[in-house]
């Protein structure tokens, strides 16, 4: 909190805008106060329906202050005009109407579950995620290498992502797989999954190659 504060001083201090990404979403209790509550009159909150409600809605939302909305607006319209009127429809009708709000505590809540899943079957090698976030981190053992592990899982049905495209600049990537838990069409189907993981993970290691 202190250095959002510290933040919004700055901007009224030296007259700059905030701009917030909102679009990877993140309950209340997790993400505390966002900036756009605490400095409304110099905040950009930037929001994807399609991250959250559902991937289909390929609808962005922006809060931004009355005053200058007409300017946004302009620049908006220059640039793509509109969006498509059904999924503008959608997305009201479900705010209006309480369906978002119920939709999104159940993801959340599943996802609480999933995360404590994940936790359960793979403890032994540190899962690292929010608790309702909807993917998890995991270190290989040592030994254990990026491709080799990729590549076993998704002979056995299971796809993961490797660290390699989530990495910047030229250090090498970490010995870590992404797992997207909110995937699996059921927590049965995801327990499944995790138990290959799990199984791939206590087996030994490739014999590393040797050069001469």
């Amino acid at each position: 909190m202190l250095a959002r504060e510290a933040l919004v001083a700055l901007a009224r201090q030296h007259d700059f805008w905030i701009l917030e990404d909102g679009v990877q979403y993140l309950p209340d209790e997790e993400c505390g106060t966002r900036l756009y509550q605490m400095a409304p009159e110099r905040t950009l909150y930037v929001f994807s329906t399609s991250k959250l409600l559902a991937g289909g809605l390929r609808l962005g939302v922006l809060r931004a202050p009355v005053e200058v909305l007409t300017r946004i607006g302009a620049v908006l319209r220059s640039h793509s005009w509109m969006v498509a009127p059904l999924l503008m429809e959608t997305v009201c009708a479900w705010l209006t109407s309480g369906n978002a709000t119920q939709l999104v505590e159940w993801q959340m809540e599943e996802m609480r579950e999933r995360q404590r899943l994940a936790r359960t079957l793979l403890t032994e090698w540190s899962p690292a995620a929010r608790p309702s976030s909807f993917d998890l981190w995991l270190e290989l053992p040592e030994g254990q290498r990026i491709q080799a592990m990729v590549a076993s899982l998704a002979e056995r049905g299971v796809h993961v992502t490797s660290a390699e495209p989530f990495c910047v600049g030229n250090e090498p990537p970490p010995q870590a797989i992404r797992l997207c838990l909110s995937a699996a069409e059921s927590r049965e189907a995801l327990t499944h999954a995790l138990e290959i993981v799990r199984e791939q993970l206590q087996a030994p290691p490739a014999l590393r190659p040797m050069t001469l």
